[in-house]
């Protein structure tokens, strides 16, 4: 499932961008690339964007960029235009400068842009004869010179170009993602253990579409793991496991226990993400007081690239590591009971190449529907 989404409004503009729109032109002060008319029309007629996404050369960017239409006499506005003053002296515009001056001023250079579901817009940079050139071209997308046009649904290609500029920002984006991520499995409240969340605002679609995601892939993590632990009782590795959430979430701080043929009992919790092995694991201080005073055995199934090749890793010797941390919350919870408050809920962020901790080796995971 994709994270970013094409706006409804359902269009794609682009252009070939002039000396003038690059300021490559001796007798042209211009400071703005203009825009087609139709497009980005949920945009107010003037505004300065914190957080639009600009893509060049397989990377994705939030930037600012300030955008403004032109007032005519009869009231109305028009001429959509993105200029080089906003927020500041880096923008999507002066950008684009920076990229395209630095290269020889024979090469060409297109626009193509479009908003998404969250009303961001994306600006993505396109150069002559490169691979995302060479492919909307295959398509059928018109990028010769002088052009500027739009494309919308009634257009047999716009379907594959569509797909194919939400592929590229979702592949692009991934630090916007992993953030909203994180944002989703902490609730927004303060998390000790990493560094603090950027201050700007996250959109609250993002956020909302985040928190949608993530229950999805914590199921789809769960998913993987009963096929995991019924292969291995068919194996006869373990006598039986019983999944927690299976028909609905329990509520409970680990999602699967484990009966090995000795009897012994293991308590597990899948971490899953759609994300790098590397991305921080979230506990809550209930779920790390569990841990701690658990009787039984507990290990930590990291699910990760869910929706890639989606792999595993197994940590076993966690348990300590969350006794420590325990008491440390204890203390904490002490500490402000003494000031008559009481604790209610803190998020912890842990690493996966902790000294205190181990994951064991890659277990490629077969791909389920």
């Amino acid at each position: 499932m994709q994270f970013f989404e094409l706006n409804s409004e359902d269009k794609i503009g682009y252009k070939n961008l002039t000396d003038a729109d690059l300021r490559r032109s001796p007798t042209s002060h211009q400071t703005h690339i203009g825009l087609f008319g139709d497009v980005l029309t949920f945009l107010p007629n003037e505004v300065d964007i914190e957080d639009a996404l600009f893509v060049y050369n397989n990377s994705c960017d939030e930037m600012p960029v300030s955008f403004d239409r032109i007032q005519r006499k009869n009231g109305e506005y028009n001429s959509p235009k993105i200029k080089s003053g906003g927020f500041g002296t880096i923008s999507v515009t002066t950008h684009i400068y920076n990229i395209t001056n630095s290269k020889p001023h024979n090469i060409k250079w297109f626009l193509v842009w479009f908003g998404l579901k969250s009303e961001q817009p994306v600006f993505f940079l396109i150069e002559e004869n490169s691979e995302a050139y060479n492919y909307l071209v295959n398509l059928g997308l018109d990028l010769s010179d002088g052009v500027k046009d739009r494309i919308t649904p009634s257009n047999p290609i716009f379907q594959s170009v569509a797909r194919y500029v939400e592929d590229i920002v979702n592949k692009n984006g991934k630090n916007i993602i992993r953030e909203a991520e994180e944002l989703a499995q902490t609730g927004g409240v303060t998390v000790a253990g990493t560094t603090t969340l950027r201050p700007r605002k996250i959109r609250a679609y993002n956020i909302d579409r985040a928190n949608k995601l993530q229950k999805i892939i914590g199921k789809k993590g769960e998913e993987y793991i009963d096929k995991y632990l019924e292969n291995e009782q068919q194996n006869g590795a373990i006598s039986k496991y019983t999944w927690y959430n299976k028909d609905f979430e329990s509520g409970l701080p680990y999602d699967f226990s484990i009966e090995e043929n000795d009897g012994n009992i293991i308590y597990l919790d899948v971490k899953s993400t759609a994300g790098a092995f590397n991305q921080k694991i979230y506990y809550s201080n209930q779920e790390i007081s569990f841990i701690a005073n658990s009787n039984y055995e507990y290990k930590i199934f990291r699910v990760y690239d869910i929706y890639n090749a989606p792999k595993l890793k197994i940590c076993d010797d966690f348990k300590s590591y969350a006794t420590a941390l325990n008491q440390l919350l204890s203390s904490l919870q002490t500490n402000i009971e003494s000031q008559s408050a009481t604790v209610q809920l803190v998020k912890l962020a842990v690493p996966t190449d902790s000294t205190d901790y181990s994951f064991g080796n890659e277990i490629n995971l077969p791909v389920i529907q």
